[in-house]
């Protein structure tokens, strides 16, 4: 099935990924509903198959917008909401304006029909106060005056271009004033306009019209009442070069009757517009798309795609060719591209049609899918004794649309301490679409002993291109008994465990804890050894800060180390032993750590992202600085919810912090994108970071 939230062009079919571990219920309950807030549903049952289960659709479904949603049995937690259309063909089709609503656009709007060219709605205001009634004048477009001073005494002229609106000049003639110099210089303005220009007059106190000769030219733009204009009147109006008298709007008052007012509302057809859809794939083999569209004579909608490579970098491709409303995308290569964009140019036609989008629709193949889950894996026992065979099988899954080609599969050992051990590889060279290969060995535990764990790691190299990954790997418990124990080791820094690569504070207190099941005491300071970057630590030392306790019950022994370091990077190589002589690991146990002395936010990002109800910022600190504030916006940039948190409610490298998705109020935030800006105080220092984020319910 494909993975669009609105745009999924299905057969006649739906398949699940079942659960990768044992979910305890065997079955999974799918709501379907032809419209989107699942108003007369029908709620099916569906028992679980092996891997994968296979949904099949009535012929009420064919050729029809639905939505599904599906949960577990007792649950109250649906999955995300999709919708489909099955008409017998795979990929991504837009066909409503909930598909449409999805895609970026400029310059055009959506309707009953499909997507248009929008109108371009512009308000004229020309507003002319007499002395008596207000001594200004105002032309406004959009209300924006566009007169730099408005209370001047004159003529305030503003040119548009009669097309488009635009705004392209402001002059001021104080023909009372000025004397008959300015006079001339208006007659001669008047002269050089045309009828490509939209003319907006309002006068500002005194300026009624003397000269016969400017009152003509005023005439020429369509007035009627400019020999009405009177000793402090006010006067507007919005003419154009040749118009008949009084065709144009106009507006006069004499003193104290509250100014001459023309509001005009003015609605034009873009010429142009655009649309860009939601990111398509990935795909492993790009087929063909097909539109829907009415363009009257002159008018046009232009496609091209825009390629998405995998380092997400955008190449714009080349207009496609349409051949009764198809066009091939096999020039496309899905290696350099696994995602596509489309992009749509509107142009209206001369005489101010619109071309209508009805439908696009993208014929893809999908990537391969292969996995494994806890239904394909059978153990022989689950307990042997050490020396005997235990018994593994498994079966790989390919359920995609296409063939996985050369499928690595890789079985490690992993015992109490995380260690790994390689015992099993093998290759499939090919498994097609909806097959599956059964594996199976056996192992002897001659050198093993305890806990341990199968790990089943499919494709271990991250090779091929799959929608998911999270069914690649599987572990399955086992027990070889020994006639002999092992004894353990907790290594914790400032009181917490540490994973590899991270940051820690640069005089740490290392705590190293050594455990043994038997009864036998440890006393020997030689069953810790400690190396720090290949340099052994010694107890007797006292530069090194190296102290040790023996106890009769677990941990038998506890060595406390506080080093002072410098930045940079450091191993940690710790070989335990107990009284016995049995070893933690062979090869000791290793930890990486860094120390910086710069406080530094590394790393950060909210999981899960969708979410619905809650979420959780997580980021790395080098050091704990003061304080940190997550400040989350609209995208209109409001406020909604700020968290601090002091220097005692962080942690060394990797933090994770809950939010439970509510604002100030305590409400839920609505459906959406929001932002949040991550603060960091430590000291003089400030650092801000801005990170995108989704409400999805």
């Amino acid at each position: 099935t494909n993975i669009y939230e609105n745009s999924n062009w299905i057969d006649n079919e739906i398949t699940f990924l079942n659960p990768s571990a044992d979910p305890t219920v065997n079955n999974f309950e799918v709501e379907l509903s032809f419209n989107e807030n699942f108003q007369n549903s029908i709620v099916q049952t569906v028992p679980f198959d092996t891997f994968f289960t296979t949904l099949n659709l009535s012929e009420a479904y064919l050729n029809k917008k639905f939505w599904m949603r599906s949960k577990l049995p007792n649950s109250n937690k649906n999955s995300l909401t999709q919708s489909f259309l099955s008409e017998g063909n795979k990929g991504y089709i837009l066909n409503d304006s909930i598909g449409f609503s999805n895609s970026a656009s400029e310059g055009l709007r959506i309707n009953s029909e499909g997507v248009i060219l929008d109108s371009n709605k512009i308000v004229l205001e020309v507003i002319s106060k007499g002395y008596w009634d207000g001594n200004s004048a105002n032309i406004n477009k959009n209300s924006v005056n566009l007169i730099p001073e408005n209370t001047l005494v004159g003529q305030h002229v503003c040119l548009f271009d009669a097309e488009t609106f635009e705004f392209l000049e402001y002059k001021l003639f104080n023909i009372k004033g000025g004397g008959p110099e300015v006079t001339e210089a208006y007659i001669n303005f008047l002269d050089t306009l045309n009828s490509s220009y939209l003319v907006a007059i309002a006068i500002c106190s005194d300026a009624d019209v003397t000269n016969e000769t400017l009152r003509s030219k005023i005439k020429e733009l369509g007035s009627v009442y400019i020999d009405s204009l009177q000793y402090l009147s006010s006067w507007s109006i919005l003419g154009r070069k040749g118009a008949a008298p009084g065709s144009v709007p106009e507006a006069f008052a004499l003193g104290r009757d509250g100014g001459a007012i023309i509001d005009s509302t003015i609605s034009n057809l873009n010429i142009n517009g655009s649309l860009v859809t939601e990111q398509i794939g990935p795909a492993s083999e790009w087929n063909n798309m097909t539109i829907d569209i009415e363009t009257p004579a002159n008018s046009s909608i232009k496609i091209f795609p825009i390629g998405i490579r995998n380092d997400n970098t955008l190449d714009s491709l080349e207009y496609l060719i349409f051949n009764n409303n198809s066009a091939s995308l096999s020039i496309i290569d899905n290696d350099i591209y696994p995602y596509i964009k489309l992009a749509a140019e509107f142009e209206a036609s001369a005489s101010g049609e619109t071309p209508i989008l009805k439908e696009i629709s993208v014929s893809h193949k999908s990537l391969p899918e292969i996995g494994t889950n806890y239904q394909t894996v059978k153990l022989s026992a689950d307990s042997v004794e050490q020396g005997e065979e235990i018994g593994l099988s498994f079966y790989v899954y390919n359920i995609g649309d296409v063939l996985a080609d050369s499928v690595d599969i890789l079985v490690e050992i992993i015992d109490e301490e995380l260690n790994r051990q390689k015992i099993y590889e093998t290759l499939i060279p090919v498994l097609n679409s909806f097959e599956r290969k059964e594996i199976s060995f056996n192992f002897n535990t001659v050198n093993s002993k305890g806990a341990k764990q199968f790990f089943i790691n499919l494709d271990p190299a991250n090779k091929i291109k799959e929608l998911f990954e999270d069914n690649n790997f599987y572990t399955i418990p086992f027990v070889v008994k020994g006639d002999s124990t092992i004894p353990n080791l907790q290594i914790s820094f400032d009181g917490k465990e540490i994973l590899d690569g991270e940051y820690i504070s640069s005089n740490p207190l290392i705590r190293i804890e050594l455990g043994d099941p038997s009864l036998i005491p440890i006393v020997d300071t030689s069953s810790v050894l400690i190396q720090l970057n290949n340099k052994e630590i010694y107890y007797s030392e006292p530069a090194n800060n190296l102290n040790y306790t023996f106890s009769s019950t677990n941990p038998k022994m506890v060595v406390e180390y506080k080093p002072i370091l410098e930045e940079g990077e450091y191993y940690l190589n710790i070989f335990a032993k107990d009284a016995s002589g049995n070893l933690v690991s062979p090869s000791g146990i290793t930890k990486t750590f860094y120390v910086e002395e710069e406080t530094k936010i590394l790393d950060i990002f909210n999981y899960p992202n969708p979410f619905s109800d809650e979420t959780y910022f997580t980021f790395t600190l080098t050091q704990l600085p003061d304080e940190l504030k997550i400040n989350v916006y609209t995208v209109a940039g409001r406020l909604v919810k700020e968290l601090k948190y002091s220097r005692g409610d962080l942690n060394f490298d990797f933090n994770k912090l809950y939010w439970d998705g509510k604002d100030e109020d305590g409400d839920r935030l609505a459906n959406g994108v929001y932002f949040y800006k991550v603060i960091m105080y430590d000291g003089d220092k400030v650092e801000e970071s801005i990170h995108k984020m989704a409400v999805l319910k």
